[in-house]
């Protein structure tokens, strides 16, 4: 098993992010725990996302602690189904392979990880996205666009296409995010 430690400074407020990912032969586990300054307030937010061998979600558990507790828990068998815990089908988010925790640069890394995209490729996706503080769910649209590419890093377009918010992800050649200009940055212990 591959055990890797990620630590990401939240720019242009107070946070910082601790990741700590476990890779098998037969998935992966991603625990994230960051703190910073949402809208004036402090957030605590812990984060469990478990992905099989090709990056596919399979259970995302997101606690947020601010203003009052929230909880989402979720599971999925990869395919595009989602389920809350007592099995009961999430026809929202039907489709949606991938999921989006607003707070994290850590999920960007899941469909880049999972598409493969060339320089020059784009794609299409939507999303199971988790917005903090409040843990609401909704299906969101996005695209991915390949800008370039080197032996040890890479750039891409990311784009909300329910809205107009976009930004140009610096990633390492595992394609974990470096530089989320204006949102988050990269540490290296």
């Amino acid at each position: 098993m591959k055990r890797s430690e990620f630590y990401w400074n939240s720019l242009g407020t107070i946070g910082l992010e601790h990741l700590i990912l476990q890779e098998a032969s037969d998935g992966i586990q991603a625990d994230g725990f960051l703190i910073r300054c949402h809208n004036g307030s402090g957030l605590r937010l812990r984060y469990r996302i478990d992905c099989d061998a090709k990056w596919r979600v399979r259970k995302l558990l997101v606690d947020c602690s601010c203003q009052s507790t929230n909880e989402v828990r979720l599971l999925a068998n990869g395919n595009g189904r989602w389920f809350d815990v007592q099995g009961r089908p999430l026809d929202l988010l039907e489709g949606c392979i991938d999921v989006d925790v607003m707070a994290t640069p850590f999920t960007n890394t899941l469909p880049l990880k999972r598409i493969g995209l060339s320089v020059g490729e784009s794609r299409e996706i939507d999303v199971a996205y988790v917005e903090i503080p409040s843990l609401s769910l909704r299906r969101v649209a996005q695209r991915y666009t390949c800008l370039a590419q080197d032996n040890d890093t890479g750039r891409y377009l990311y784009e909300s296409l329910n809205s107009d918010f976009k930004a140009e992800l610096w990633v390492d050649d595992d394609q974990f995010v470096v530089r989320y200009p204006g949102l988050w940055e990269r540490l290296n212990p």
